[in-house]
């Protein structure tokens, strides 16, 4: 079932440039990006936070959904993948 699975789903390489242009804020996007990045943050933990004062878990599960740690996260192990980064 696996690898059924693997076979059919197959990385394509033409789909890495638009893979990079999501994951790897550069240019005129990066300001904006980041800026995203640190209002969803922010606003992640104040309401953690609350949850957490509060004795709230499902405050606390929603604070975890709003915050944007994924794309950072995918970005780190795609470059870790590609290469990037090293000299």
């Amino acid at each position: 079932m696996v690898s059924e699975w693997v076979t059919k789903n197959r990385f394509d390489p033409e789909y890495l440039p638009v893979i990079e242009k999501k994951l790897f804020f550069e240019g005129e996007e990066k300001k904006r990006s980041i800026t995203n990045y640190v209002v969803l943050l922010t606003l992640a933990t104040i309401i953690a936070t609350y949850g957490v004062i509060s004795g709230s878990t499902a405050t606390v599960i929603g604070a975890m959904i709003i915050a944007p740690l994924m794309t950072p996260i995918m970005a780190v192990t795609l470059a870790m993948i590609l290469g990037r980064g090293l000299a």
